[in-house]
């Protein structure tokens, strides 16, 4: 079913359903795809069902990735905007930066921090 699909980056822009656009895309230019079918091809289909999990893995933890680094970029940057000294929080003369230095739990967010602690 992944051969058959012919949907180019474009339709994601001019369609109703977008989802459906998209997972066709995905499935199109899957990471690791070409490799699976040769080792599909191989060793079997019980061998190639590792690797395509592994392509899963793979796929979540390099979107949790970019999730982790836009919001935190977003917590320098607002970091960065309360002080009259933007790059005290970067600049350091120690080993790390100082941004490692400061926490970011503030005094209102108790109740959450202690329900998450408490779930964990």
């Amino acid at each position: 079913a992944e051969d058959d699909v012919s949907t180019s980056f474009d339709s994601l822009l001019a369609g109703s359903n977008r989802f459906e656009a998209l997972l066709k895309w995905f499935l199109q230019y899957a990471p690791f795809k070409r490799d699976i079918k040769v080792i599909q091809a191989r060793f079997g289909s019980a061998v190639a069902s590792y690797f395509i999990f592994y392509r899963f893995v793979f796929v979540l933890t390099a979107a949790l990735g970019a999730v982790l680094i836009a919001f935190g970029t977003l917590h320098v940057v607002e970091m960065s905007k309360s002080t009259s000294n933007p790059l005290r929080f970067i600049v350091s003369n120690s080993f790390l930066p100082k941004i490692m230095l400061f926490s970011s739990y503030h005094y209102n967010e108790n109740v959450m921090y202690s329900a998450m602690i408490s779930i964990g």
